[in-house]
């Protein structure tokens, strides 16, 4: 770890220099901990990993439908690094508030044994208090800025290389996240009881009251409803969340903020009128939403530099004087970035509001009375980190297929061309066949909207031990960190500077899918890119069409699926798992056909591997009548498949001419082939 270095000298005799009292700082000394085996990868720089990448990318090619594919890759990365700079602002933002409540030596507390894997697996140290943080958003600052270069001209001019890039955002992406929710959670004051189910929609707000609607990631939310509270506002005002975010700013003050919904009902709510004050935070400034307010008199406070609005920033300004200055009119928005003057002036704005709409509001409001009073929605409260113990009761029935895959739904409830009905009905699908859902942000706020179709009940409600809701979008930290807990507990790997390993074995061991079925924003890509290079495989829904690339394999070329067995010592073929990195679906039905085949791995069990391709027949039939003509690629041994189907499957494999692998059952690594890509 890196600590600053603070000496004392009382008294210092040294002829002809005399001195006393002196007090020493050195800024930065590193201080090696030694409390694990340190791995190969300490703070990798990009060559450090790119074998690893020319590997995905020789197994799965890039698959352009444009006809400028390279000129279409560095729009991509241009994406990606939008996306990786939106996570790093806020990163540093959520880190500066967590210093200025709770001081920057505050030890991090989290409730679990391993509190930041990601930190630990790329900068090899182990953060006990919140200035060590600084170190992982150093280090993502620094690739991100390396890697930025190659989209200008003259630079980069290799598709595979620039792809190569894009993982490498997408890594440090994933741990600018973790710095992110570290912060945040501390944030979180203590003793902060969350109920076991957690109510929201526009049924439980009270619109007759002033409403301030936060809108984007504010961590000074915690200033403002502290400030309510203190100064006898609390009462009074209506201090209401929504969109991708709103799952971070339940847990403030001494009861619950409360969640008007996704980013469809804060349209709904602001388009009406019914929103006194509009407060905007990190990738919150939705256009249509932002000048709808305006439209309807509601007063929009920006509380961040990265999108000022083109409003006045009053941060300066007097707080009385900003509260005239809406009372007159002669403000109508403006920006205020210190915590302490945005607590002081929300509750007082939002009554001035309040106070000059009261003819118009009421008469909204009478309008959509009898509607908002039906929509009521319960949903689980956001998780954070997976303790250990939920890891450890998770190793038997993964290992075993008996929970067949873990599937996290990543990205916005934007759903464009497919809805979220087809999502809904996949993960329902999903969730009777014991797989475990992992779900973040906007839309696992939006699901809760779903109602299942055996039961008419909500998704979690139905289906509680199979669902798991982990936070906004930057909660993608804690999958991430499960993913990694499982050879740190299972296999006893250590997570220090060992990144190569562990991609390695979540490839080859762990059926983890990715299932994005919204359109996606910058930030998502660059969410999308360091999962991909993680090894698990992502599948798409229609509406990321546009993005024009899919990473696919083909089983066709059995060279593409061959790994080293550690136990022979000699290279094998697998067969085609998992068959692709990034697959498109044009419907539900093709994504569940697709999530039940990507779960297979090399290091499947006979058990599991007849569960997975028990699930893979049955869903192919229910939508084409027969049975997968690929399933011969799937079938190691006899062993493979469940009982139940036996005597169909060996018919059918017996004429197609299957044979059973040599090996069915390997130790699988693909470290040694790595070599074959950076030797001559």
């Amino acid at each position: 770890m890196s600590k600053p270095l603070h000496v004392k000298i009382g008294k210092l005799e040294s002829p002809p220099l005399a001195a006393e009292n002196i007090d020493l700082v050195i800024g930065s000394v590193v201080i090696e901990e030694e409390w694990e085996p340190t791995g190969p990868a300490s703070r990798p720089s990009l060559p450090m990993l790119r074998a690893w990448d020319l590997f995905l990318l020789k197994r799965y090619e890039p698959m352009y439908v444009v006809e400028n594919k390279l000129q279409h890759a560095k729009t991509l990365l241009t994406l990606t690094v939008s996306g990786a700079l939106a996570y790093l602002a806020l990163a540093k933002r959520r880190l500066r508030a967590a210093y200025r409540r709770l001081g920057e030596d505050a030890p991090i507390e989290l409730g679990v044994a391993v509190e930041a894997p990601l930190t630990r697996l790329l900068i090899g140290i182990r953060p006990k208090v919140l200035t060590e943080l600084e170190e992982p958003l150093r280090y993502a600052e620094e690739q991100i800025v390396e890697i930025s270069a190659a989209i200008h001209s003259n630079q980069e001019a290799s598709i595979e290389d620039l792809e190569s890039k894009m993982f490498h955002i997408g890594t440090a992406t994933l741990l600018l996240t973790e710095v992110a929710e570290i912060a945040n959670l501390m944030l979180v004051p203590k003793g902060i009881k969350v109920p076991e189910k957690l109510e929201f929609g526009k049924a439980l707000i009270d619109f007759t009251k002033p409403v301030v609607l936060i809108l984007g990631d504010v961590p000074e939310v915690v200033d403002v409803v502290e400030y309510c509270e203190r100064s006898g506002y609390i009462d009074k005002i209506e201090i209401v969340t929504g969109g991708c975010y709103a799952l971070d700013t339940v847990r403030v003050g001494k009861y619950l903020v409360k969640v008007v919904g996704t980013l469809d009902d804060v349209r709904d709510v602001v388009g009406r009128g019914l929103v006194d004050v509009l407060i905007v935070g990190e990738q919150g400034a939705i256009p249509d939403i932002v000048e709808k307010a305006k439209e309807k008199g509601t007063v929009v406070i920006t509380t961040t530099e990265r999108a000022y609005l083109g409003l006045p920033d009053l941060t300066g300004v007097d707080t009385e004087k900003i509260v005239e200055a809406v009372k007159s009119g002669t403000v109508r928005g403006f920006a205020v970035l210190d915590a302490q003057k945005l607590a002081e002036v929300v509750p007082r704005v939002a009554l001035v509001v309040y106070e000059a709409r009261k003819e118009v509001k009421p008469k909204a409001l009478e309008e959509v009375k009898e509607v908002f009073s039906r929509e009521k929605y319960v949903m689980k409260p956001p998780l954070g980190p997976v303790p250990e113990p939920v890891i450890r009761d998770l190793g038997v029935p993964v290992v075993m297929g008996t929970i067949p895959g873990i599937i996290a739904v990543v990205g916005c409830s934007n759903y464009g061309p497919s809805s979220l009905e087809e999502l809904g009905e996949i993960l329902e699908e999903l969730c009777k066949r014991n797989f475990l859902i992992l779900t973040t942000g906007c839309t696992a706020i939006a699901l809760s909207k779903y109602r299942t179709k055996e039961a008419g009940h909500g998704l979690y409600e139905d289906f509680p031990d199979q669902t798991l809701v982990m936070g906004s979008p930057t909660a993608i930290a804690h999958i991430a960190g499960l993913a990694l807990k499982v050879p740190q507990i299972f296999a006893r790997m250590p997570l220090r500077s060992n990144a190569p390993a562990l991609v390695d074995y979540l490839l080859n061991r762990v059926g983890a899918v990715g299932l994005a079925w919204s359109a996606p924003l910058e930030r998502d890509a660059a969410i999308a890119w360091g999962v991909l290079r993680c090894g698990v495989p992502v599948v798409a829904g229609p509406a990321l069409a546009p993005v024009g690339r899919l990473f696919l394999g083909d089983p066709t070329k059995p060279e593409k699926y061959v790994i080293y067995d550690k136990r022979t010592k000699k290279k094998v073929f697998v067969g085609p798992v998992p068959e692709h990195l990034l697959c498109l679906a044009k419907n539900k039905d093709e994504a569940l056909i697709l999530i039940t085949k990507l779960v297979m791995r090399a290091n499947d069990g006979h058990s599991a591997r007849a569960i997975k391709a028990c699930h893979y027949v049955d869903m192919y039939r229910k939508v084409h009548g027969t049975l997968p003509p690929d399933l011969p690629n799937y079938i190691r041994a006899e062993a493979d498949i469940a009982i139940t189907v036996k005597d169909e499957v060996m018919k059918f494999l017996q004429e197609k001419g299957w044979k059973p692998l040599e090996e069915p059952l390997v130790d699988p690594t693909c470290l040694p082939l790595l070599q074959e890509i950076t030797s001559l």
